[in-house]
């Protein structure tokens, strides 16, 4: 299962005006991502372009030989980023072998497709409520890691997700 591709898959006529929709609906996001991340971070080399994955998604990869290194330290202990409209991977981390974490990475994706503009602002009010009010973690018990973790296969249990220390695994072979 780690070795699989997702793979282009055609679609129906619907379901392309759908994504275009999706599309125009993350477009103030995607927007400023582009703008204030991907474009300087590509013109610079710390990232490069690997492909479409899916309509209207672009996959880059973190280049270590080009990144600064505060860039690159910005990148240790994360495998990759899936926001709207783009993907990037840690090659270091083996993200560009692994499908479990294209798949985690491409329902964060679709997440944005669904959510559009208020993905952050909902995402970022479930971190804060259980920051604040629970005693659960606000990244690992968050309803969208959880929801990709689950599209992506790995395990539901919390437990599999950090080691003996408590510092956190996400990825788990």
């Amino acid at each position: 299962m780690e070795n699989r591709k997702i793979r282009f898959i055609p679609m129906r006529w619907w379901e392309v005006v759908l994504r275009v929709v999706q599309f125009v609906w993350v477009l103030p996001a995607t927007v400023v991502v582009w703008v204030l991340y991907i474009i300087p971070f590509w013109s610079t080399g710390a990232i490069r372009y690997r492909g479409s994955p899916d309509m209207l998604v672009a996959e880059f990869a973190l280049d270590r030989v080009c990144s600064p290194e505060w860039y690159e330290n910005a990148w240790e202990h994360w495998s990759g980023w899936g926001g709207p409209c783009v993907m990037i991977m840690n090659p270091a981390k083996g993200a560009d072998t692994s499908w479990v974490m294209r798949r985690h990475e491409d329902e964060h994706c679709l997440q944005q497709f669904r959510w559009g503009v208020f993905f952050y602002l909902v995402y970022g009010g479930a971190w804060l409520w259980l920051w604040l009010f629970t005693s659960r973690h606000p990244y690992l018990d968050n309803p969208f890691e959880v929801w990709a973790r689950v599209a992506a296969g790995e395990l539901g249990n919390r437990a599999a997700w950090t080691d003996a220390d408590g510092r956190r695994i996400i990825w788990r072979k």
